[in-house]
């Protein structure tokens, strides 16, 4: 808050206004006040005013100070010279701002206004804001006439000019005075040495001026009163801005965020839970992926029927070497895949990713709310062989014996998987008699131009072929039941101990959504700390807000 705005600058201006009503109750009688150089006869002329010398002068420096006399129905106000000092300058200005009439005196053997008569004027002027109404409330009394007798009328001619000119202002009336020979016909009792001093024709311009035109002092109030009232504005118009508007953050929008969060983070636990199974990969659960390692029909035309039956078991034959090899070759991939779902170096597929992303969904549904989440994502797949004391005491922690015991099955499993070889297969003439229709060998007579001993003729010829579909089928099916059995015993020996890692990384991640949790909740508690400290500094402002506009209640009824 700006300094000038503080409790003790409301004050000043609650005082400001009660000085100003006071002023107003206190104006009762006019108040005539004098201004002028350094000896320029003021006292000796308000002393002339008054019939005797009550105000002290002198040829040297007497007044310093503003002084104070009733007379006839109003006061006079005796001030220091304009040229002697600043303090008696400062001290002169403070009888101006009281005036309701003032006598400018000018020593008439200084010739016209020096230029300090001129600044002085100007100052005095503008104490009152209308140049216009300073003028019609001073008069000009010019002194020590007998002293330029021959040069007055030049004197007095530049004097209007600079009127004219310099000063831009005529002053309500110009009148010669001679005090010291008014205060010798009070002596003497001599009425022509009075009446020819000039002080006579200044009480009466006096009069005339106090009673016609404006009042010097109500305006003067006016004036102050409307500075005060617009200094009491902007006051008020900078306390407003100070007005703070609220936290960035409301400890509410935090409320809002912190359920949604526990909402998704719980959702999300329980859809891993529910869903999530084993992920065992394998490449195919059907028979039909390995019917393509073999080959049902040869279309080459055999001779004999024991040619075509000979060709089709060798076929059958090369069939369930690469049968073989391709079982191999995925029952190893399905141990390595069982080996990825309880591996330290790798994570299990689909778990980890999918807490990472609600991690971030959960991030942003804070940042939403505009709280930046400084707890970092931390669910890792945690070896039990490098846990700390702290982490083995966790209860979501892995076993170390289950986990040792299913890297021991697996092995086991691993070992079937590398030794699958077509002995784990019929032989192919077994696969080719298992069914008439393992090796069906069809045939059929063409007639053919044969050579002989004769030469050429034509001659009915049998052509035969085989189809070793259904050899093939049967190998498929056996392979099949081989690699599903490696995935049953994989999928056994790590389903335990893959149940518990998913439960080790579900359990992290509810450690964490609760420690994020626990952050909002602290983020929540700075924003109310925020919020209520926000309304008090608010509720103090409005507060002066409420007593200003008082103030300026107070100062626009004077």
């Amino acid at each position: 808050m700006d300094k000038r705005y503080a409790q003790k600058d409301i004050t000043g201006f609650e005082k400001r206004v009660a000085e100003l009503g006071a002023r107003k109750k206190a104006i009762t009688k006019k108040c005539i006040v004098n201004a002028g150089l350094l000896k320029a006869g003021k006292s000796t002329l308000f002393n002339a005013l008054l019939g005797e010398r009550v105000f002290e002068s002198d040829v040297i420096r007497a007044t310093v100070k503003n002084q104070k006399r009733e007379a006839e129905g109003y006061f006079l106000l005796d001030t220091p010279g304009l040229d002697a000092n600043a303090q008696d300058t400062k001290e002169a200005l403070t009888a101006y701002a009281k005036a309701d009439a003032i006598v400018f005196v000018h020593n008439l053997q200084e010739g016209e206004f020096n230029q300090v008569e001129i600044d002085s004027i100007e100052q005095i002027g503008s104490l009152y804001g209308d140049k216009k109404a300073f003028f019609q409330k001073t008069i000009l009394a010019l002194s020590h006439k007998d002293q330029v007798e021959e040069e007055y009328p030049d004197i007095c001619r530049r004097i209007e000019e600079q009127c004219e000119g310099s000063i831009k202002g005529h002053f309500c009336k110009i009148v010669c005075v001679d005090p010291a020979g008014y205060l010798k016909g009070v002596d003497e009792d001599k009425e022509l040495l009075k009446k020819a001093s000039g002080i006579p024709e200044l009480k009466e311009a006096l009069r005339t001026c106090i009673l016609n035109g404006v009042d010097l002092q109500s305006g003067r109030l006016q004036k102050e009163k409307g500075e005060l009232i617009e200094e009491i504005d902007d006051a008020i118009a900078g306390l407003e801005k100070e007005i703070p508007k609220g936290p960035e953050i409301s400890s509410a929008a935090i409320d809002r965020a912190s359920k949604d969060m526990k909402k998704r983070a719980d959702k999300v636990i329980k859809e891993i839970n529910d869903t999530v199974k084993l992920p065992l990969s394998r490449t195919s659960s059907g028979w039909d992926r390995y019917k393509c390692f073999g080959r049902e029909k040869d279309y080459k035309e055999y001779r004999s029927e024991w040619d075509a039956r000979s060709a089709g078991k060798a076929v059958i034959e090369a069939s369930i070497r690469s049968i073989a090899k391709a079982v191999r070759g995925d029952a190893m991939d399905i141990v390595s895949s069982a080996e990825d779902c309880i591996s330290f170096e790798k994570k299990p597929k689909g778990i980890q990713d999918r807490l990472s992303d609600a991690y971030e969904e959960i991030r942003h549904t804070a940042l939403n709310a505009g709280v930046t989440i400084s707890t970092n994502f931390t669910v890792v797949l945690r070896d039990p062989e490098k846990a700390s004391d702290g982490e083995k005491s966790s209860v979501y922690r892995i076993s170390r014996s289950e986990l040792e015991k299913a890297h021991q099955e697996l092995s086991y499993v691993r070992d079937r998987a590398r030794n699958i070889d077509t002995a784990d297969f019929s032989s192919a003439t077994r696969y080719a008699e298992k069914e008439s229709y393992n090796l069906y060998i069809d045939y059929d007579i063409r007639t053919e131009w044969v050579k002989g001993l004769f030469g050429e003729r034509m001659k009915d010829v049998e052509k035969y072929h085989f189809d070793a579909g259904g050899a093939i089928d049967d190998i498929s099916f056996d392979a099949s039941d081989i690699v599903d059995d490696i995935y049953s015993r994989a999928q056994e020996a790590v389903e335990s101990a893959f149940y518990q890692i998913k439960r080790d990384l579900t359990g992290q991640f509810k450690e964490l959504t609760d420690k994020m949790l626990a952050e909002m909740a602290e983020k929540k508690e700075k924003a109310e700390k925020q919020e209520q400290e926000i309304q008090r500094k608010a509720q103090a402002i409005q507060d002066q807000i409420a007593r200003l506009e008082r103030c300026r209640q107070a100062a626009a009824g004077l």
